[in-house]
């Protein structure tokens, strides 16, 4: 019954509605595969940035919420995160106010970090919210992470790797201007840690290409391409 009908509507409809119908429900068919794959790598990534902190400093909330995500309760882990947000609010507070930090605070600061950047990651990964609010939740965590790592002058390598991660999310979301001025830092900050020579240098050439390259300037990108490999070349 139901092919007779159908059957009978492609009879009386034009060959022009019937190609836009199609062609409107294969854009459908992609946006959903596009949205699809974008929260597999959503959850991929907060996986991959969550066993980072296997075996390492994990504090109570963390492992609380580790746990809530590898249950699949991805949105439980995100509330459990919640207060993360407020405690990195209030160690920067203290920081300013202070000026000089003992070694407790110090590890309470970057905790705070740690914490903000896996919240950064659950949050990308929570269906519960909106995929834009979700970006702009992550991007304001990730920004906060990389205020108090400025300001409270934590260690330089854990410092490069929070700016790695950083770029890594701007420039998966577009946010080119972001991923320049972050993976400048990086480089600047590479150089006096690891020396101008060394493979970091070259992956920080490699990303101001990949943002020249996003932005549709050739020229710029295959310049910086070429900075990349003449390291990669000249260290292996």
């Amino acid at each position: 019954m139901f092919l007779d009908s159908f059957e009978a509507v492609l009879k009386v409809t034009p060959n022009g509605v019937i190609e836009k119908m199609l062609n409107d429900k294969r854009s459908e068919c992609y946006l959903i595969g596009e949205e699809l794959a974008k929260y597999e790598q959503n959850l991929f990534d907060t996986a991959m940035h969550m066993s980072r902190y296997a075996g390492e400093r994990v504090s109570a909330r963390m492992q609380r919420a580790l746990e809530l995500f590898e249950a699949g309760k991805v949105s439980e882990a995100n509330v459990v995160l919640e207060d993360a947000e407020r405690e990195a609010d209030a160690s920067l507070a203290e920081f300013r106010q202070t000026k000089q930090l003992l070694q407790v605070k110090m590890e309470n600061v970057v905790r705070s970090i740690d914490e903000l950047m896996l919240k950064a990651s659950v949050a990308l990964a929570d269906t519960s919210i909106q995929p834009e609010e979700r970006i702009e939740q992550a991007n304001s965590l990730y920004k906060k992470a990389v205020e108090l790592s400025r300001e409270c002058e934590i260690d330089k390598k854990n410092y490069s790797r929070i700016l790695g991660d950083y770029y890594v999310f701007l420039i998966k979301y577009a946010k080119y201007g972001e991923a320049m001025s972050i993976t400048l830092e990086k480089l600047e900050l590479d150089s006096v840690v690891f020396g101008k020579d060394a493979a970091e240098i070259a992956d920080c050439y490699n990303n101001i290409g990949r943002v020249y390259d996003s932005q549709g300037d050739y020229a710029k990108a295959l310049e910086y391409y070429k900075k990349s490999l003449d390291i990669r070349l000249s260290v292996f």
